[in-house]
């Protein structure tokens, strides 16, 4: 995986890094990315499992981005996936660079994310970490990483609603009714009128 975004480093570096970080006190944090073409639901799986076995202190999970000028916009342009015009496209099976769609990938990425942080080893770790280091820094990470969570949280259930009450809407959207006023093919005899009585009538009215 790391070759692949070429990186230049290896997991076990990486993890390295993270675990000595942690233990000098040093506040951790990581970004997990999925979506590269080759992934699947078992990839993903293992890319979450490392990183719920980090001591990160905070971490988010996202779509991978083809961006403009990457090495990964560059093949996908010269695949003839994207344009010269398009700057940013999320991955997803809607333009054939992944097998899940990109609103699948990012449900994915949202479970990620509160599937850590809904851990109580990781608050448990978090409250250890506060008491043993005792800075200040620390506990407003702290903090603000709960408010956040909760903000998200009722920002997500927010949106789910909308969506549900939307599509009820359109469930229980009345059908126009159809008028039942009888439709004639030609003009009722009573409303013809020729040309010598529209005649006829304007003479009465002048008078």
């Amino acid at each position: 995986m790391l070759d692949f975004y070429e990186k230049g480093t290896t997991v076990a570096q990486n993890e390295a890094a993270i675990r000595m970080a942690d233990r000098a006190g040093l506040y951790t944090g990581g970004i997990f990315i999925i979506g590269a073409p080759f992934e699947e639901r078992r990839h993903f799986e293992q890319t979450y499992r490392f990183a719920a076995g980090l001591p990160l202190d905070i971490t988010t999970f996202w779509v991978l981005d083809y961006a403009y000028g990457s090495a990964l916009w560059e093949t996908a342009r010269k695949r003839g996936i994207l344009t010269d015009e398009e700057i940013i496209v999320p991955a997803g099976s809607e333009r054939g660079t992944q097998n899940y769609s990109t609103a699948e990938l990012t449900a994915l990425c949202e479970q990620y994310f509160f599937r850590f942080f809904c851990r109580p080893s990781f608050w448990l770790r978090q409250i250890i970490k506060v008491i043993r280091v005792r800075d200040k820094y620390l506990v407003m990470v702290f903090v603000a990483g709960i408010q956040y969570l909760i903000a998200r949280k009722v920002i997500l259930l927010i949106s789910r609603f909308g969506r549900r009450m939307r599509a009820a809407t359109k469930i229980f959207r009345r059908k126009p009714r159809r008028s039942r006023r009888k439709k004639y093919k030609f003009e009722p005899e009573h409303t013809v009128r020729t040309e010598e009585n529209r005649r006829q009538l304007i003479a009465k009215c002048r008078y």
